[in-house]
């Protein structure tokens, strides 16, 4: 079960986010192998990847990604993986912000919870 989680979020430069709307989530892509789970998230718009974090949640079986600052609609996503039941990406009800929550078969291990924690590298941010 203790495979890498990472988060890609992918940026693109819009006039919309020029001129002070809220970046948005164009999709979500799912990957998995024997070693990861990779979300790469698309986001219309300039993004801060320090408003970025992730918590796990609900017994240690959900992880919450929270991306600050990003508006999106919200959408159940296909993630076919023996370890996940289920993915939402939501807008928050008291922030501009973007959730997605990740809802694991089982709960993940104590120790993997301390070790989740958001890294930008290159204009991407990994969540592991």
């Amino acid at each position: 079960m203790l495979r890498l989680l990472h988060l890609v979020p992918c940026a693109l430069l819009a006039l919309a986010s020029i001129a002070g709307a809220a970046p948005r989530v164009r999709g979500v892509d799912f990957a998995a192998d024997d070693a990861a789970l990779v979300f790469t998230v698309d986001i219309d718009g300039v993004y801060d990847s320090g408003r970025f974090d992730a918590r796990l949640v609900d017994r240690r079986r959900v992880l919450e990604v929270r991306l600050g600052g990003v508006a999106t609609a919200r959408e159940w996503l296909e993630t076919v993986d023996p370890l996940i039941e289920r993915t939402l990406l939501h807008p928050s009800r008291g922030a501009r912000r973007a959730n997605l929550r990740i809802r694991f078969t089982q709960a993940l291990p104590k120790g993997h919870a301390a070790a989740v924690e958001i890294m930008p590298r290159d204009g991407r941010v990994q969540v592991r």
